[in-house]
């Protein structure tokens, strides 16, 4: 039997999109500003809703979470990103440089990426995203401590621009965005955190227009 999808995150998804579309296509201001508060963070906490830690941290249950969880967005990333770079060096008339110098970005992922490809960070630090918080829930059984962890990673992440770990393709960067984690796995968390309460509450008008109210109001502050 189907399990019944819950409209409202696919309503909040598409929102998300129509943001990120819009943020990317305006000049920059007060309108972009706020949407860039919120967007790319509400398909972090989406991405927290369905994260469950595993019964016992095995090889077995590893391989069964990167089967359902990471494969299958894996496998876009890299059929997504070797396409349109062949793709953009066919038009283009680029030589065989280019094309080996832009598929190793794929591999290294994060600021490296650019062009085509530039929007594809967001897979790497979604993916590296999930595993760490499937990781942190499996081993660490208190919440609070939990909580403290990704709250730590959180503040940490604000204290520094950006890591120099090698000038990869002159870029000031981690392999795939790793440090962003820091930021991202605390938006996962907080979505893994909602679903594992009465989350029902958020589907009622009266929350609705509490939510809409608040967020209204913080955008004029």
């Amino acid at each position: 039997m189907l399990k019944k999808r819950i409209e409202w995150i696919d309503i909040a998804k598409a929102y998300g999109i129509i943001a990120v579309v819009f943020g990317h296509a305006m000049a920059s201001g007060n309108t972009t500003d706020i949407i860039y508060w919120w967007h790319m963070p509400l398909f972090f906490i989406i991405g927290g809703f369905f994260l469950k830690p595993l019964t016992t941290n095995t090889f077995e249950q590893w391989k069964k979470f990167f089967n359902k969880r990471i494969y299958k967005d894996l496998l876009i990333y890299f059929s997504a990103g070797i396409g349109l770079i062949l793709l953009y060096s066919i038009l283009y008339n680029k030589d065989w440089q280019y094309l080996i110098d832009y598929l190793s970005r794929l591999l290294v992922g994060g600021r490296t990426l650019n062009l085509y490809t530039s929007t594809f960070w967001f897979v790497n630090v979604y993916l590296l995203s999930i595993t760490a918080v499937t990781l942190l829930i499996s081993t660490v059984k208190s919440r609070w401590l939990q909580l403290g962890i990704v709250s730590g990673g959180l503040f940490v992440a604000t204290c520094y621009d950006k890591i120099d770990w090698s000038n990869l393709y002159q870029y000031q960067t981690l392999p795939w965005n790793a440090d962003i984690v820091l930021i991202a796995a605390f938006f996962t968390y907080v979505g893994y955190l909602f679903f594992q309460t009465n989350w029902k509450w958020i589907e009622k008008p009266v929350s609705i227009g509490v939510l809409i109210t608040a967020s209204l109001a913080l955008m004029g502050l």
